[in-house]
């Protein structure tokens, strides 16, 4: 590694505490994905994302999906066209 980059994309479920319970609850519909800030299309055309959007910085994403499909696939499909672009 010439430039200190451990990955090409990390993806991270989003948690929350629930108010009423105190537990810390898995986003049912949303996880972060932290790529090349050009990689907002790439991540958006796998079957199933609804929406992507950047957050704090450029290169974080907000990755919004489709409760019919399932979580770890689309993960898995976001990481490989990443990887497939960069």
């Amino acid at each position: 590694m010439k430039n200190g980059r451990k990955n090409d994309v990390i993806i991270e479920n989003e948690y929350y505490t629930d108010p009423k319970t105190g537990v810390e609850v898995q986003a049912k519909l949303s996880f972060t994905v932290w790529a090349d800030e050009n990689m907002k299309d790439a991540i958006k055309s796998v079957e199933g994302v609804t929406k992507v959007y950047n957050t704090l910085t450029p290169t974080q994403f907000s990755v919004y999906f489709d409760k019919r499909y399932d979580r770890e696939y689309i993960q898995r499909e976001i990481e490989a066209v990443v990887k497939c672009a960069s």
